[in-house]
């Protein structure tokens, strides 16, 4: 489907055989405009970083939300983790997380 929406310049160049010249060039040249804004736009989109899996949680931030049974549990994005961390945390402490141990984050205090 995709593919059909980069194709459009092409495909509206039967404009030319259905409507006056004086109304074919001015539509076709904003199919033709709208077009590069489109393709420009996926280029940008294409070349982000992918920030998926494990990579998207490294240096995000977050809040402790309970320091106390197997250790302190933090809230990152609407997600609760377990957490390692070399300082004493306080429950509503602002976090960064700095490493992941499978399904254990390291933290160290947000500056």
């Amino acid at each position: 489907m995709c593919h059909l929406i980069l194709l459009s310049p092409v495909f509206a160049l039967s404009i030319f055989w259905f409507l006056p010249l004086w109304i074919a060039v001015p539509a076709y040249s904003l199919i033709l405009l709208l077009s590069m804004l489109l393709y420009v736009a996926t280029v940008r989109v294409m070349r982000l970083p992918q920030i998926t899996g494990v990579h998207s949680l490294l240096r995000r931030s977050g809040v402790v939300i309970d320091v106390g049974g197997k250790g302190p549990r933090v809230r990152i994005g609407g997600e609760i983790w377990q957490a390692l961390s070399a300082d004493r945390l306080q429950v509503g402490e602002q976090i960064k997380v700095v490493k992941q141990h499978g399904m254990t984050l390291e933290m160290e205090r947000a500056a």
